[in-house]
């Protein structure tokens, strides 16, 4: 096996060698460049350079030692490199998509303003609507009692009138004759009679029926009043039907009774009309 000093010899020789090489290097650029041919004398002697060093054999190489190769550490990940124009684009588009929210929100905000003031306009309207129905409706309705009240005092005066003018007739026919025509009254409390009987709707069957008829008119027969009353014995529907009969009879007679009118009459009604309690009141 080579020692140290093997090699420390084995270098220096090395590096005479290279020293003489390269001196006569040196000396042979200078003859060169003189010009000068120096032949030696005698024959020409050949000279072969060997490395001392590459005549011994080379010491083996050391085996190198088995090693377990280094497991990699893992690298944590590294983000993506982007540019800065890459930047730039991503943060210009989450502007723009955040103005495009806040512009639809406020479009939101308003399109809900404009909704509830057309609801609050709507309501005004509505509740204006209902405010002027009910002021025509009192009013209509104060016309109309206004009317029915001028009407009733109108009817109530004519009824005065009516009676006052029937007083002074017969007080005129009394104080003329002597007294009154007992006889044109009945014929007129009958005619009275007839003309109700021939608006009676009532079949021929129908059991004998004898009903106060009370009639309250005016002058000219027209008929302001009837009521069926006490003593009567037809039911209520036979009641109402006679009635009828006594406001269709209108207008009641009038002319050539005159002297003899009664505003406020009453007549014993007969079905049939035979009967003996038919008499004129």
């Amino acid at each position: 096996m080579e020692t140290t000093a093997d090699k420390v010899k084995a270098v220096i020789y090395a590096v005479l060698v290279h020293a003489l090489c390269i001196a006569l290097a040196l000396g042979g650029m200078f003859w060169w460049q003189t010009g000068q041919v120096v032949r030696a004398a005698g024959s020409p002697i050949e000279a072969v350079f060997v490395d001392l060093g590459a005549l011994r054999p080379a010491p083996p190489r050391p085996t190198p030692a088995r090693t377990e190769p280094a497991r990699p550490r893992p690298q944590p990940p590294q983000p993506p490199a982007t540019d800065q124009s890459a930047r730039d684009n991503v943060e210009q588009q989450r502007i723009d998509r955040d103005a495009q929210l806040r512009a639809e929100q406020e479009a939101r905000e308003q399109e809900e303003k404009r909704r509830r003031a057309e609801q609050v306009l709507l309501e005004e309207e509505q509740k204006r609507r209902e405010e002027e129905q009910k002021r025509r409706e009192e009013q209509q309705r104060r016309e109309r009692e206004a009317a029915e009240k001028a009407e009733r005092e109108a009817r109530e005066a004519a009824e005065r009138e009516a009676a006052a003018q029937a007083q002074r007739e017969a007080e005129q026919a009394q104080a003329g004759s002597g007294g009154q025509d007992d006889s044109l009254l009945a014929q007129y409390g009958a005619a009275i009679t007839r003309r109700v009987h021939e608006q009676w709707r009532e079949p021929d069957n129908t059991g004998n029926i004898v009903c106060t008829l009370h009639i309250v008119q005016v002058r000219g027969g027209r008929v302001l009043n009837v009521s069926v009353t006490n003593p009567c014995n037809a039911d209520p529907a036979q009641r109402r039907r006679l009635e009828n009969a006594a406001l269709n009879a209108q207008p009641l007679p009038f002319q050539g009774f005159e002297s003899v009118f009664r505003s406020d009459l009453i007549i014993t009604f007969c079905h049939p009309k035979e009967l003996p309690e038919c008499t004129s009141q």
